[in-house]
């Protein structure tokens, strides 16, 4: 087996919290999904909660910052608007999601890292959205709407799968651009 890293922890950690949630986050079932010993974790982590708020670092910036930056990466506001659609609709997107906000219901620092991360992707759309032409209140309106759609898509039992939730973005994308036009 190829040396571990602490990348390789820190996926791990966001495949079982997304497939089994937060409870199953223990250096044990760590371990065991690895086949490693509990030193190969100590090596990385001084403790589960260090390994927590790498784990929750490390969301943040895969799941948001670089997220970000590929929907930055395209040429026109609308190409960014669809990057980060097509981006955030994967379907371990859209499990990881909802297990990081259920899990911020009963742990203080994800909550902290869930509100800080809702604050950076409603700057971002709301950045977007204000590129488009129009009303400067419209643009925030919309950012909002936006973002309350991809959350409450997730919150839906059962949850809006991706495609749908695409032709939903999509939809609103057309509705936007003809009215502005």
């Amino acid at each position: 087996m190829a040396k571990l890293d602490k990348r390789n922890w820190l996926n791990l950690g966001l495949k079982i919290l997304a497939k089994e949630g937060p409870e199953k986050l223990t250096i044990q079932d760590l371990c065991n999904e690895l086949n490693v010993t509990k030193g190969s974790f100590y090596h990385h982590f001084k403790n589960r909660q260090a390994f927590v708020t790498a784990l929750l670092t490390y969301w943040e910036e895969t799941l948001t910052e670089e997220i970000i930056a590929a929907s930055e990466s395209k040429e026109t506001v609308l190409e960014r608007i669809d990057e980060l659609t097509n981006l955030t609709t994967s379907k371990i997107a859209i499990k990881m999601e909802v297990a990081i906000r259920a899990w911020a219901l009963t742990n203080p620092l994800v909550h902290a890292y869930q509100q800080r991360v809702d604050e950076r992707r409603l700057a971002y759309l709301n950045q977007l959205t204000s590129e488009l032409p129009g009303d400067a209140e419209e643009a925030k309106l919309l950012a909002k709407m936006l973002f309350t759609i991809y959350i409450g898509a997730q919150q839906m039992i059962p949850p809006v799968q991706s495609d749908e939730l695409r032709a939903i973005y999509d939809y609103i994308k057309q509705l936007t651009v003809v009215t502005k036009l």
